[in-house]
């Protein structure tokens, strides 16, 4: 699937959200991640909790060496991107959270989720 750009991507993310769809979600991840290497329960958390109304689409830069990245991940990610949950009351922080950030990787000019880790020694 991939996206132009991760704007494009944060609204694709967003409805696999609301319509609590791991398969939509698996549709934003990285061709190039091993299926092995995408685990259920990082799928899940992607896509758990209940979305708010109020929120903002960030873009960060990883500030991490390229070395330690591709350590642990296989396919290198550039960027974080994040649903940053603009949340105005306890109750709703309590409800919500304060959002997700998850890795991002461009292929072919498309824009996906990085999310396959290399086994570390400690798992």
């Amino acid at each position: 699937m991939g996206q132009n750009t991760p704007e494009v991507l944060a609204n694709q993310w967003i409805k696999a959200i609301q319509g609590n769809s791991a398969k939509d979600m698996r549709l934003l991840i990285h061709p190039r991640c091993p299926s092995k290497a995408i685990k259920d329960e990082v799928i899940n958390r992607m896509i758990s909790g209940p979305f708010p109304k109020e929120y903002k689409v960030e873009v960060k830069k990883i500030n991490a060496s390229l070395d330690t990245l591709k350590k642990v991940y296989f396919v290198t990610p550039s960027k974080h991107l994040r649903l940053k949950y603009t949340t105005k009351t306890k109750k709703d922080r309590q409800k919500y959270g304060l959002g997700k950030t998850f890795p991002i990787a461009l292929e072919n000019e498309k824009w996906y989720f990085a999310t396959c880790i290399r086994k570390q020694p400690n798992q």
